[in-house]
């Protein structure tokens, strides 16, 4: 979602089989082998930070586009980086400030959308709030900075765990989850990768030249200023519609409120000022004038209603151009590609491709047929044809975007 939020009540650390909470106005933790073991945190607000053993981690070269351009084209390598398939990850990226011949440089963190729907019915259940939903590691990279770490490794401890992240020239390079078993192993290992680099632990005891942590990595995460968010978009609209249907009920509520206390107030004036009875007449007299004054203003304005919602649906479309877009790219198959889209207020949606097989178009056309979003869809053509010896089938499509409605321009023409 990557936007700011009031602070949470809660920061939580969850892991299949362990989980941390940190209660962000007294800064107390408290850990357990469940969530809903803890006390305390039913009906409260929180960041939930999913534990390393359940994220994916890379630093990927991205296009240095905008973020929606660059998520959809993230979508795209996911497959080739990670070995799940892309629709079956929650993913979000971090950008550097470095770049190389292939673009801007960016950790890239993906989660399995099954540990993500796992960890919205748990926190549902428990009636917590999820502002954002973020790896547990993501926050180091701004907190290293912070500190001047620019080499580092961090090892704290956590339940049965041992979390074990390397910072490397300003770049998560390393992080997972390790057993108290196989630290020494992994630590052996991680100074290789950062040789005389400073070692910091929290609640680990090792050989007695690291510095000491004053305090878990997770209860510092609101300092690191970080927006990722890997929350599904289904789950971020189900929480918007929820929010505007309880701001609704407030006001309902304070008006229903408003109301009676007016009721009382009123009944109580009417009771003590019978002598104002007649005032009060006269009154409404003019108040009747008033009001057929108004009426006349209030009956064209209800004639010109049906215009003006015709005027609105032209300037204010049902959707926007770029959620057409990106819908055409989020839909394509893996084994196609698009060659070019085109969209043009109040003209359909052309979109051109290639794919490696016909089943693959055929597949595409399916899924943006059920598109409520788009309507009369249609495959122009589909041609065979090989590239540097592939065969491969070339595809044109149209459909048009309920919605995408022109701006006719009127006035009086030239007489010919």
């Amino acid at each position: 979602m990557n936007q700011k939020h009031e602070r949470p009540q809660l920061i939580i650390e969850w892991d299949k089989d362990w989980t941390r909470v940190i209660f962000t106005e007294s800064g107390q933790t408290r850990e357990s082998s469940s969530l809903s073991a803890i006390e305390g945190v039913q009906g409260k607000s929180a960041i939930v930070l999913v534990s390393r053993r359940n994220i994916l981690s890379r630093v990927l070269s991205l296009p240095d586009a905008t973020r929606s351009d660059v998520l959809i084209a993230l979508k795209m390598k996911l497959g080739d980086v990670f070995p799940i398939p892309a629709n079956e990850l929650a993913f979000d990226y971090i950008p550097t400030a470095d770049r190389d011949e292939n673009g801007r440089l960016c950790h890239v963190f993906a989660v399995k959308t099954t540990d993500i729907h796992e960890v919205i019915k748990l926190t549902e259940s428990l009636d917590i709030t999820v502002h954002s939903i973020a790896p547990a590691q993501s926050g180091l990279i701004r907190l290293s900075q912070k500190d001047g770490v620019n080499s580092g490794i961090y090892v704290e401890r956590f339940g049965d765990f041992v979390n074990l992240d390397i910072i490397k020239e300003g770049k998560l390079t390393y992080s997972r989850a390790t057993s108290l078993e196989t630290l020494d192993v992994e630590l052996e290992r991680a100074k290789t990768q950062v040789p005389d680099s400073k070692i910091f632990s929290y609640n680990v005891g090792l050989d007695g030249t690291e510095q000491k942590l004053p305090s878990n990595l997770a209860s510092r995460f609101l300092e690191s200023d970080s927006l990722i968010d890997l929350e599904p978009e289904s789950y971020r609209l189900k929480k918007e519609d929820k929010a505007r249907s309880k701001r609704h009920r407030q006001s309902y509520l304070i008006f229903a409120a408003g109301a009676v206390i007016g009721m009382v107030v009123y009944m109580d004036f009417s009771d003590k000022n019978d002598k104002f009875a007649k005032e009060a007449k006269r009154l409404k007299s003019k108040v009747s004038i008033a009001k057929l004054a108004t009426e006349r203003p209030e009956s064209t304005l209800t004639k010109l209603q049906p215009q003006a919602a015709q005027l609105k649906l032209a300037f204010e479309p049902a959707q926007k151009m770029s959620d057409v877009m990106k819908l055409s790219s989020i839909l394509l198959p893996k084994d196609a590609w698009l060659t070019s889209l085109s969209l043009e207020r109040g003209k359909p949606l052309q979109i051109r491709g290639t794919a490696k097989n016909s089943e693959a178009v055929s597949a595409y056309l399916k899924e943006l047929t059920k598109q409520k979003r788009l309507r009369d869809v249609r495959l122009l053509f589909a041609n065979s044809g090989d590239i540097d010896g592939s065969p491969v089938v070339q595809f044109s499509v149209s459909a048009f975007p309920v919605g995408n409605l022109p701006i006719v321009e009127t006035g009086k023409q030239k007489k010919k």
